[in-house]
């Protein structure tokens, strides 16, 4: 499963899921430093939070914000 959504393509994102052995795996990148002043550069030694919702297809309640990843850069 590969995104190809434009908003995404423009700003240089991309990502892949997988399920296997009854669970999920995203991989998603993006460049360390875009240049825009509505994104965190990712370098080293700076501490931001990814979160990641899903869309499953039901009729309500179909996303779910988990708990936010803590990234850091080494």
């Amino acid at each position: 499963y590969a995104t190809q959504v434009k908003p995404f393509l423009d700003a240089g994102i991309s990502a892949a899921a997988d399920w296997a052995d009854d669970h999920w795996t995203l991989v998603a990148s993006r460049k360390i430093a875009t240049g825009s002043k509505y994104d965190v550069d990712f370098l080293p030694g700076n501490l931001f939070y990814l979160y990641v919702s899903a869309f499953d297809h039901t009729q309500t309640r179909h996303t779910r914000h988990m708990r936010p990843v803590e990234v850091l850069l080494r």
